[in-house]
């Protein structure tokens, strides 16, 4: 996939105080006074990069770019509050994370997670919190 570009720009600030040298052979038509940029962008767009990105890495990002980089799963409703914490200490770090505190069985928990390509799936329940790993 290409991701460089180049471009001419044409439009100059009008207040701009670059100014061709006047050196050319004929004197130059009226307009032609005012340079022109030329520039080039290793990545090109913001939005063309993200996409080749987005296409490279079909939707499972590498966890250091990943949007969905961590997901708490509590064993049961006893461990929503230990979950949540886990969740906030995760947050706190900088890490994105998430706490799924629905009513869905475990096992449905952890399948959503992984269709929804979360990096890590954490399963949380009284163990956990009682040696608070």
């Amino acid at each position: 996939a290409e991701s460089g570009a180049a471009a001419v720009e044409e439009v100059v600030p009008a207040d701009s105080t670059a100014k061709a040298d006047g050196s050319a052979e004929a004197p130059l038509p009226p307009g032609y006074e005012r340079p022109v940029i030329l520039h080039r962008a290793i990545l090109g767009s913001v939005e063309r990069m993200t996409g080749v990105l987005a296409e490279h890495f079909a939707g499972k990002w590498p966890f250091w770019l990943s949007p969905r980089q961590c997901m708490v799963v509590p064993v049961s409703e006893d461990a929503f509050e230990y979950a949540k914490y886990v969740r906030d200490v995760l947050h706190s770090a900088g890490l994105h994370a998430s706490a799924n505190l629905g009513d869905s069985t475990l096992n449905k928990k952890v399948r959503e997670a992984q269709v929804a390509q979360w990096n890590y799936i954490m399963v949380v329940g009284k163990e956990e919190e009682e040696k608070l790993s």
